[in-house]
């Protein structure tokens, strides 16, 4: 028993290993079935190899521990090696439980990598399935027209989506934390909305001005373009300072921040000012549903409030009815006429 948990403490350290744990009513040909299992999933996957010396061990250790640990000789990139860890969990059907009384374990740094990789793009999906509705909502109350309130979720999507790419490929070349891809999309739905509404709030004050279309997206680019250009220029190079960080992982989230930072401003003077054109008077306009609302809210604003039905004044109250006793009491010192 002690030898066995020394093997899962060392197998940790590995780049991969599997570990078969015995269950209650497991039997040793149950665990040596499983030492099969691992080395025909291993033969099938490219990368990886369970050698025979390694095979033998774990089965001779299938009636002396309650625990065994069949390590894994991985070949190719870190990459690859991440890729195979996925692979070989979705092979032998690792966390689906206990299977002939044992139950599979995936251990080792690669396994670690790619459980963590699998948990980013999961939070990564439900941060993105929680953010996009809410901004959604700001923006509708904004503008009031779902025209012009879907041009900054546009932008938003268009930046996060290109600087994925761009992530994608700058990891064949250089490496990249796993962390990079939440980065790059919580400050690109930022950014891209916060650029966008510059420009589009500009182009609104415009038209509202009398300005043409045409006209109104020139001074619009002219304006609120330029400090777009100018903020985003600062925000890369402020960026740039992570580099000084001896960080694998904080240089990779600079770069990944400075990606998208750069797609957001190019899709900002580029891309919203087709969009705009496109939606025509849609981009500035509100929408029936805020006219109704805004209706509305005046009508209940201009109504006048509720008038008040005055009390009859009770006799003998107030000076009118003070005054005769006042007389009688003090009589005038002039004489009465006769």
């Amino acid at each position: 028993m002690d030898r066995g948990l020394a093997d899962f403490e060392a197998a940790q350290s590995d780049q991969l290993a599997v570990v078969i744990a015995r269950r209650s009513g497991a039997s040793d040909s149950d665990v040596r079935a499983a030492v099969y299992r691992v080395d025909r999933a291993a033969d099938r996957l490219p990368h990886a190899e369970l050698t025979a010396r390694a095979a033998a061990r774990a089965r001779s250790a299938a009636g002396r521990s309650p625990v065994v640990v069949a390590p894994l000789r991985v070949q190719g990139d870190q990459d690859q090696a991440s890729d195979l860890a996925t692979d070989m969990r979705d092979e032998l059907g690792i966390g689906d439980g206990a299977r002939d009384g044992v139950e599979l374990h995936l251990v080792g740094q690669q396994a670690l990598w790619a459980g963590m990789q699998d948990l980013t793009k999961e939070d990564l999906a439900a941060a993105e399935s929680i953010v996009f509705p809410i901004v959604l909502l700001i923006l509708l109350a904004v503008f009031g027209s779902l025209a012009a309130a879907a041009l900054p979720l546009a932008l938003g999507f268009a930046s996060v989506t290109i600087t994925g790419a761009a992530i994608f490929f700058l990891s064949q070349a250089t490496q990249m934390s796993v962390f990079v891809t939440n980065v790059a999309s919580m400050i690109g739905i930022g950014v891209a909305v916060d650029y966008s509404l510059f420009v589009l709030a500009r182009y609104r004050e415009e038209i509202r001005a009398g300005a043409g279309p045409q006209k109104a997206r020139q001074t619009a680019m002219r304006t609120s373009g330029l400090a777009v250009l100018f903020s985003g220029l600062t925000v890369m190079a402020s960026l740039a300072g992570l580099f000084l960080v001896d960080s694998t992982t904080m240089r990779s989230m600079a770069m990944g921040a400075i990606v998208v930072v750069a797609v957001s401003i190019l899709a900002a003077v580029t891309l919203l000012p087709a969009l705009m054109h496109v939606l025509g008077r849609r981009a500035y306009t509100r929408g029936r549903s805020a006219t109704v609302v805004g209706l509305l809210a005046r009508s209940v604003r201009r109504r006048p409030p509720a008038r008040r039905t005055p009390r009859p004044a009770p006799v003998g109250s107030g000076s009118a009815g003070r005054t005769p006793s006042c007389a009688a009491r003090w009589p005038s010192p002039w004489p009465a006429r006769p």
